[in-house]
């Protein structure tokens, strides 16, 4: 046989034998799918095109999910942790040895997580990247969000800590391996980085960021209360204030420790109290008007902001419509006299966080989504 066949056999042989054990090495079993509504997909390191999610698989390490419309996911992690991935999102699981703290990408979406303390060690056990912001969390319940239209991430704690960043994309690495826990962490140990504690939202968009503020005690309630999985259906009256009642006493419970500890955070420059749109990440703070109460520590709401959903979604005004990127707009069907004018102000209010327009390059659009450019979905 020819000297540079066999060479060339023997390369090509031990090239894939290597590829191989990339594989098998990347195939850690991370946890199971406890409840899932269709339609939710799975692609798989090594696999060429994505295949249907069932409830009771296998996610291993590396694994893109993408959810339908009006499908969801939840992932139960053998450490106990429990994440569900909300409809219309997309995420990456990566966790490169058992016991390692779980790593997800959060590419597009909405993610809701339980994170179980670790009590003896006392670390970050999760972590969430998207191309905007890093987050940690070492135990606590939170949602937090990512829209790639305006790259706005959001953060939204429900209990306990969680500790945010903002990050330029390139300067972390892909998801999965342990110099990316160590960037992670690195990252969320800087000076710049905050904690949103219960009630807090946090949000970033490149080089923007909003520090940590008290969200409307309503709003928190709702989104707390409401949950993918379950029918969707109104809360009961005294159910619903009784809940609140314990939103609000919480917070000043907040504010007492904070003035016991005499505590000195990085406060938000915008008003505490207001709403969130969890579809563009903004942040929709009270009016001027508006009225402090000290005992919760945010404001009580004077004006025309929007209103809720009965799940806590963000609902604009009568007469306008949220943009990713150009904020408020006028809804010509539904519009008013006053319209234009509400929307010019409450752009006012949110223009620390919307984004010049970005059209991005062909180039950049391939580099920023390798899994649609060489992989399919089925």
């Amino acid at each position: 046989m020819n000297t540079r066949l066999i060479n060339f056999t023997f390369i090509v042989v031990t090239l894939m034998s290597f590829g191989f054990f990339v594989y098998a090495g990347s195939s850690l079993e991370v946890g199971k799918v406890s409840r899932l509504r269709s339609p939710v997909t799975i692609l798989e390191i090594g696999k060429r095109a994505a295949r249907e999610l069932k409830q009771g698989d296998v996610v291993t390490n590396g694994s893109s999910i993408l959810s339908g419309e009006k499908g969801f996911a939840i992932i139960s992690f053998y450490n106990g942790h429990q994440m569900t991935v909300s409809p219309s999102s997309k995420v990456l699981v990566a966790q490169e040895k058992k016991n390692d703290p779980e790593v997800v990408q959060l590419l597009m979406g909405k993610i809701r997580a339980s994170v179980r303390p670790d009590l003896e060690q006392k670390q970050e056990k999760f972590f969430i990247k998207t191309r905007s912001a890093a987050i940690g969390v070492r135990g606590t319940e939170f949602q937090s969000s990512f829209n790639p239209s305006n790259s706005v991430t959001t953060l939204l704690t429900f209990s306990g800590k969680v500790a945010m960043n903002k990050v330029d994309e390139k300067s972390l690495p892909s998801a999965g391996g342990s110099f990316d826990v160590i960037k992670l962490k690195e990252t969320l140990s800087a000076t710049s980085a905050v904690t949103a504690k219960t009630g807090d939202y946090a949000g970033t968009a490149g080089e923007k960021m909003v520090a940590p503020v008290k969200i409307s005690p309503v709003q928190l309630t709702l989104l707390k209360m409401s949950k993918e999985e379950e029918e969707k259906k109104e809360i009961p009256k005294e159910e619903l204030e009784k809940e609140i009642a314990k939103t609000k006493d919480e917070y000043a419970k907040i504010v007492t420790e904070k003035e016991d500890k005499k505590e000195e955070t990085k406060a938000s420059d915008i008003r505490s109290g207001g709403l969130v749109d969890l579809a563009t990440g903004f942040y929709i703070p009270p009016t001027e008007k508006s009225e402090f109460d000290k005992v919760t520590n945010v404001f009580v709401q004077k004006g025309d902001i929007g209103t809720l959903k009965g799940d806590g979604s963000y609902v604009p005004p009568i007469g306008l419509k949220i943009d990713a990127l150009k904020g408020f707009v006028v809804d010509e069907e539904k519009k008013g006299k006053d319209s234009s004018e509400l929307a010019q102000k409450l752009n006012g209010e949110i223009k620390k966080q919307i984004l010049p327009v970005h059209i991005k390059s062909k180039l950049e659009d391939e580099i920023s989504n390798p899994y649609e450019k060489y992989y399919r979905h089925e």
